[in-house]
């Protein structure tokens, strides 16, 4: 029994069943309990997929990292689905390997999906800063908004620790590859005041500095300030 079903059952559109799900004011008061009722007779309940419909979101995040068997990378993961979670959101996880065609092919996967974000973990994925076609396909994110993915974030970018040179380079390359339309975070390297400038004149959405403020060598009043153009 699916919403479909739910839909011809109750001689409305899939849409409407849609908008009861999710308790819409759009729908009058006796059609909504014609649908629920048809619902509770079939013992039907509402899947991801029937709730997106009306809310024009999946509520369902595409995480992808290289692998788990790396301690970063699998605290990295609970972390985010433990949040995300707590927010609502399931997720979808994918494990690419460090091949680029395997990469490039779970971007497509998860795409496919019809997720509301895509969430990259690793410094993999931006590259090696030498060779552009690494990134190529990154430009996929031009198509997200298509399929209906609002963010797309890239973790952990800095490979030797800081925020010059070719790690700029490949922050700034990936945001022309979305042409803005999607909004990067960067993490990893971002340790100075100078480092959060930077990332901002670059149009960035956001920089994650955490350690360097737990740590003490980065002011949080003085960070924020920069952030918020105080």
């Amino acid at each position: 029994m699916n919403i479909y079903d739910i839909a011809k059952l109750a001689n409305v559109s899939i849409a409407t069943v849609s908008r009861v799900v999710n308790n819409s004011p759009k729908v009058s008061p006796k059609t909504k309990e014609k649908v629920l009722a048809v619902m509770k007779e079939n013992e039907y309940t509402p899947n991801a997929f029937a709730r997106g419909l009306g809310l024009g979101s999946m509520k369902t995040v595409g995480i992808i990292c290289p692998n788990i068997d790396d301690i970063y990378m699998a605290k990295a993961v609970s972390y985010l689905e433990q949040n995300l979670h707590a927010h609502g959101y399931d997720c979808i996880l994918g494990c690419s390997g460090f091949k680029q065609e395997e990469k490039e092919d779970y971007v497509r996967l998860l795409l496919s999906k019809k997720i509301d974000t895509l969430i990259l973990v690793g410094s993999t994925y931006a590259g090696n800063g030498k060779d552009e076609s690494d990134t190529d396909y990154i430009t996929l994110a031009k198509e997200m908004i298509a399929v209906g993915v609002q963010y797309f974030i890239v973790t952990d970018i800095a490979k030797d620790g800081t925020l010059s040179g070719v790690n700029l380079k490949q922050l700034k390359d990936l945001r022309d590859a979305t042409n803005s339309n999607c909004n990067i975070i960067a993490s990893g390297g971002v340790h100075t005041i100078k480092d959060i400038r930077g990332c901002k004149e670059l149009g960035l959405y956001g920089t994650i500095c955490g350690k360097s403020i737990y740590k003490g060598t980065l002011d949080l009043k003085e960070a924020i300030a920069l952030a918020e153009g105080v």
